[in-house]
């Protein structure tokens, strides 16, 4: 039970460094990406860290139906609930008001009131955190998922993973719906359903390891040519998580540097944070800020993290920790 902890924890840990790196990154206006060589690494990266996302769908849904009873579904949901939506709505809220005051006392913009419910549904202000809105919706079907995989065999499931990767390649649906993400989510459940110690059996040795690493390393730098929205690059995104989950579990280690219990936390803010140390950035940003960025901001979330543990109480601490 420990080493499986160990690795998902670890796990968790390395996809939300990926997530703030690939955040980080970002530069709407590409103004040192216009070199060839420049635009090749950062689609490179950002390609490598896409992989976070469908990979934390995988590991969340399959934690959700490991060992899943009957019994347990609805207790279950509730407790996602306080996990999830609790904090979504806390973070939504705070920084919809903080960011709106900003830009209506500071920047003397004009806000629509009526837009602020609107507003918190979509995290405007903190947009990552969607990732929890669309996870709840899939854990709110999930009766009906637990059933389909109840009654049918793994072949069945399989086709059925099969089918809604086959529907978003031919209907794009939003990047932030829970269909987008069906396939991911089908997976975890998946192998939560039918092999619920797998994690156990994960651990890639020697040429194995080697191999699968190689083998990533080259899908990467074939899909960075192809455009987010393409179907390749979809398909992509789907299968990363069978190269990252066994890398992970066969190479990360982040047992002695003990951060695992601010990751989610970590999660809520980073984009906040982002925003804040960009705005002294000068428009014609050069190579080094970019690339120091995601390191201030991966050092600062951390801080913050420590520092808002230590200071509040514990029970508001587990709240916006997602009671982690």
């Amino acid at each position: 039970m420990h080493n499986r902890s160990t690795h998902i924890a670890d796990l968790n840990l390395l996809l939300t460094i990926f997530i703030v790196i690939l955040h980080s990154l970002y530069n709407p206006n590409k103004t040192i990406y216009h070199s060839g060589t420049y635009l090749s690494l950062y689609n490179i990266l950002v390609t490598l860290f896409d992989s976070a996302v469908p990979t934390f769908f995988v590991i969340s849904s399959f934690l959700f139906f490991r060992n899943l009873s009957k019994s347990q579904i609805i207790a279950k949901i509730k407790k996602r609930f306080k996990s999830l939506i609790i904090p979504y709505l806390i973070f939504s809220i705070f920084f919809a008001c903080l960011f709106i005051l900003l830009e209506t006392k500071i920047g003397h913009k004009q806000y629509i009131i009526s837009n602020l419910p609107w507003d918190i549904y979509k995290a405007t202000y903190d947009p990552p955190i969607w990732y929890l809105r669309t996870l709840f919706y899939f854990f709110i079907i999930s009766p009906i998922i637990f059933f389909i995989f109840q009654k049918t065999n793994k072949y069945i499931c399989i086709g059925i993973i099969f089918f809604t990767l086959i529907l978003n390649c031919i209907y794009q649906f939003p990047y932030d719906s829970f269909i987008f993400w069906l396939p991911s989510l089908l997976v975890g459940t998946f192998f939560g359903f039918h092999y619920p110690y797998v994690h156990d059996k994960i651990k890639l040795k020697n040429i194995y390891l080697s191999m699968c690493i190689l083998v990533f390393i080259l899908l990467i730098y074939i899909v960075s040519h192809y455009a987010q929205n393409s179907n390749i690059y979809y398909l992509y995104r789907i299968i990363s998580s069978f190269f990252i989950i066994p890398i992970s579990f066969s190479m990360v280690n982040f047992n002695k540097i003990r951060l695992h219990e601010y990751t989610f936390f970590i999660y809520m803010i980073h984009y906040v944070v982002i925003r804040i140390i960009s705005y002294p950035l000068p428009t014609e940003v050069t190579l080094i800020p970019i690339l120091l960025r995601p390191f201030t901001v991966v050092i600062l979330c951390f801080i913050i993290a420590y520092i808002t543990k230590k200071i509040l109480p514990y029970p508001i601490w587990g709240i916006l920790n997602g009671n982690r």
